[in-house]
């Protein structure tokens, strides 16, 4: 960082007003902020284990609530409850992709892009691998270090990512054996 002709200043402060190596201890529903790769990971399983445990309950009460109706409710209703909770989640997920974004220093208009299909893909990798801003950068100072639920989560998480995608690949080759007779694997 070049310093200004102020013969008023410390060599090498930061005119940013952060302390050198200054950071925040990021919160998870927070909308101002940055968080780093590994911290956006362990936030995305902590939502999806809430979403789902708040599906399944849903879903659970309005299996009761059919029968104690006697079966006059539609089952297509009920089927409906999780779609609406997973539309009502989507706030946080948009606030943690926002601030991901910010820790690699754009702005989180740049979500608009995951309404253009194959664009999304793209930036969803983006937001899982880019590096974000070393020190502090227009959205704020850099989250602390990571601690060992955080690592522990995200790495599950990552490990998650992994099956799925070799179980994506693997998953037609068997159900091809499996139909053709074959002996599969």
């Amino acid at each position: 960082m070049t310093q200004p002709d102020n013969p008023y200043l410390a060599p090498g402060a930061a005119l940013d007003g952060a302390a050198e190596g200054a950071t925040y201890a990021p919160r998870l529903l927070a909308w101002q902020g940055r968080i780093g790769r590994l911290r956006y990971l362990a936030y995305m399983l902590a939502l999806v284990a809430i979403v789902m445990a708040a599906g399944f309950a849903l879903v659970f009460v309005a299996t009761i609530a059919v029968k104690l109706a006697g079966g006059d409710l539609r089952k297509e209703y009920v089927a409906l409850l999780p779609v609406m909770l997973a539309l009502v989640f989507c706030v946080p997920y948009v606030v943690l992709m926002k601030r991901r974004m910010n820790d690699t220093g754009y702005t989180g208009w740049l979500l608009l892009l995951t309404l253009v299909p194959f664009v999304n893909v793209l930036l969803g990798i983006y937001l899982l691998c880019a590096r974000g801003s070393s020190g502090s950068n227009k959205y704020g100072l850099p989250p602390a270090a990571n601690t060992l639920p955080v690592k522990l989560a995200g790495w599950f998480m990552v490990a998650v990512i992994i099956v799925s995608l070799g179980a994506s690949f693997v998953m037609p080759f068997m159900m091809a054996a499996r139909n053709s007779g074959g002996a599969g694997f």
